[in-house]
């Protein structure tokens, strides 16, 4: 420690004196003394634009006691984790006395992102992303297994990471993949568009027998399924479905319908096959209808939420279509 942090005669006028040392990497320290009364421990607030905290300056430290000539028991040191972004100034008071060296600039050295795969099971991929950064951003992940690539953000709340990273707890990711990544499957997990591999990265898709969700029953994944059932219904038999219907369509994607498995259903029904005999010969160009309705009607909605998704036009005969694998991988993406 440099002499000059106590010996400068900031203090002077005040019966309060001490110096704010290090701001970096989510740890605030420093050492702050009442001179008048050398054995008093002081309070210290650390304060940043939306973020403050009390912290009690009674840390030993060995240069404190020639220095100041006390016992040394005038250090402090808080962790704020992410609570104070990079770049963000930070004071530290004595009540209305502000330490030297404040304030001073929140520096964060070394790699930016951080991450975990904590699960590869049952076609479920989860962990959690983090940018030390910008800790109050979310982080979109890509996860690749073989020629399969999936992006997902990281923005769900977990409890354990408001400890972890000292920040809100939005981080955490789930994918649902359902078939789309088979047992023993290697799976990798990057910051997308970097090259920072999530740590614990890869891991083996394992499965235990158990029924794989094509994706979480929340309020968004519903609209996306309505989104599906109602364009798949538009493009194949030309008109909009009933409540009724819808309900049903998604009672079958809740118990684990594929994609692939409804627009065969769709396309193979009795009304279907009338309206084809009506329309012959646009047997290929109402699969491919259905398709530019998980390209139409999803990607728009997944756009909204920041997500990415980039599909290739699929052409063929129908039962190219509804075998390719590439394109249920596709659709997953979708519903991901």
């Amino acid at each position: 420690m440099a002499w000059n942090t106590f010996a400068l005669p900031g203090w002077r006028g005040s019966r309060f004196d001490g110096h704010l040392d290090v701001v970096s990497n989510g740890t605030v320290s420093g050492w702050a003394l009442d001179r008048r009364n050398p054995r008093a421990r002081m309070s210290v607030l650390i304060k940043s634009k939306d973020f403050s905290v009390l912290t009690t300056a009674d840390n030993y430290r060995g240069d404190l006691v020639s220095a100041l000539g006390h016992d040394g028991y005038h250090g402090f040191s808080v962790g704020v984790g992410a609570a104070i972004a990079e770049g963000e100034p930070v004071h530290a008071w004595i009540g209305d006395y502000m330490l030297r060296n404040s304030p001073r600039i929140m520096q964060v050295t070394g790699t930016a992102f951080v991450g975990h795969v904590d699960v590869a099971s049952n076609g479920i991929v989860s962990g959690w992303a983090f940018n030390r950064k910008a800790p109050r951003s979310h982080v979109a992940v890509l996860v690749k297994s073989e020629d399969l690539r999936l992006v997902v953000m990281a923005e769900s709340y977990r409890s354990d990471l408001v400890e972890v990273l000292g920040s809100d707890g939005f981080h955490g990711f789930e994918l649902y993949t359902g078939m789309a990544i088979p047992d023993g499957a290697p799976v990798e997990c990057y910051i997308a568009n970097t090259d920072h591999v999530l740590d614990n990265s890869p891991m083996i898709m394992r499965g235990d027998g158990i029924a794989r969700p094509y994706f979480a029953m929340n309020d968004v994944s519903r609209a996306y399924v309505q989104a599906l059932i109602h364009g798949a219904y538009r493009a194949l038999l030309q008109r909009t479905p009933g409540d009724e219907e819808v309900a049903s369509q998604m009672r079958r994607f809740i118990k684990g319908l594929s994609i692939t498995e409804f627009l065969s259903g769709v396309m193979n029904s009795d009304e279907a096959k009338r309206h084809r005999q009506m329309q012959l010969g646009r047997h290929t160009l109402n699969m491919e209808g259905a398709y530019q309705v998980l390209e139409g009607e999803l990607i728009a909605r997944l756009a909204n939420l920041g997500i990415n998704v980039q599909l290739t036009k699929v052409s063929g005969q129908e039962q190219d279509v509804l075998g390719d694998a590439q394109l249920l991988r596709q659709a997953l993406r979708a519903l991901g």
